[in-house]
């Protein structure tokens, strides 16, 4: 059988015949419903190990002859299965659940972890990098609701807390020390509004109220113990502009305030404060 073919070949006879088969008739009987019949009869009937062993043992050839294919058929495919809506079929119909159990699997999972390792980190920041405004585009979608949604999902699961507690506080404050992050709020700040600053303060009056009145006497102490001693105190009150101060107290709505306040006070408390420290009183009376 090799022999005939050979001499089929180079006699020239097998190019004269392929250059002149009717391409139409071989279509014909390509697409002819009993050639689709027989075919969709055998192919359950062949053995698929064999016929996976030519893959496998051509890897070479088959990987030479992909090499070949140019990006522009590719995309000539890719568009022809698009437009014919294979593609939204393909999408439509498959299994979901086989999709995660695969992108479940472990093995899937090893592969990832020993693969990320591999990938060039400067090539992936470049694709971030070279379509900011797409990404831009596509999170100025994500609902408020979505990022609840996600936030509540991650608390719930424990991994917030897992995180929190997690985090390397050094870290985190060699970040916040660092004078870049200061430069940023520096930079920042005078750029925020302040009055709706401020309204976060005055619509929350109650919790900051409520804050304020969880703070122990003592942390109180300890925070004026340390502004004192790290000098803090001794600056602010040899930098306070006593003009401003002044103007202040003479302010008529202080004034007005200091006037409906005195009424408010406890007499008796305040005259304590006068017997209970009358040694010091006449120190500093003389």
């Amino acid at each position: 059988m090799n022999d005939l073919l050979s001499e089929l070949y180079a006699s020239g006879w097998i190019g004269t015949l392929m250059a002149g088969l009717d391409r139409n008739t071989i279509a014909d009987i390509a697409n002819d419903p009993a050639t689709v019949d027989f075919i969709s009869d055998l192919l359950p009937l062949l053995d698929e190990a064999q016929l996976a062993a030519i893959v496998n043992n051509n890897g070479a050839w088959i990987g030479d002859f992909t090499s070949e294919i140019t990006p522009g058929t590719i995309n000539g495919i890719l568009a022809q299965l698009y437009s014919n809506g294979w593609i939204g079929t393909l999408m439509a119909g498959l299994d979901r659940n086989t999709i995660a159990d695969i992108a479940n699997d472990p093995a899937t999972v090893d592969f990832i972890s020993d693969l990320l390792p591999l990938l060039d980190e400067a090539q992936l920041a470049a694709i971030v990098n070279n379509n900011a405004a797409w990404i831009g585009d596509f999170t100025s979608q994500i609902t408020p609701g979505t990022i609840n949604g996600i936030l509540a999902q991650l608390y719930s699961t424990g991994w917030i807390g897992t995180l929190m507690a997690g985090l390397d506080r050094n870290t985190i404050a060699s970040i916040a020390n660092d004078p870049a992050t200061f430069a940023f709020l520096n930079d920042l700040l005078p750029l925020l509004d302040a009055q709706a600053l401020a309204d976060m303060v005055n619509v929350n009056g109650t919790w900051v109220g409520d804050l304020v009145s969880g703070l122990e006497v003592g942390t109180v102490n300890d925070l004026l113990s340390e502004l004192y001693a790290s000098g803090w105190i001794g600056t602010l009150m040899a930098g306070l502009d006593r003009n401003t101060i002044a103007s202040i107290a003479n302010d008529p709505a202080t004034v007005d305030f200091i006037s409906d306040l005195l009424p408010l006070l406890d007499e008796a408390q305040l005259a304590a404060i006068v017997n209970n420290n009358g040694a010091w009183i006449g120190d500093f009376t003389s």
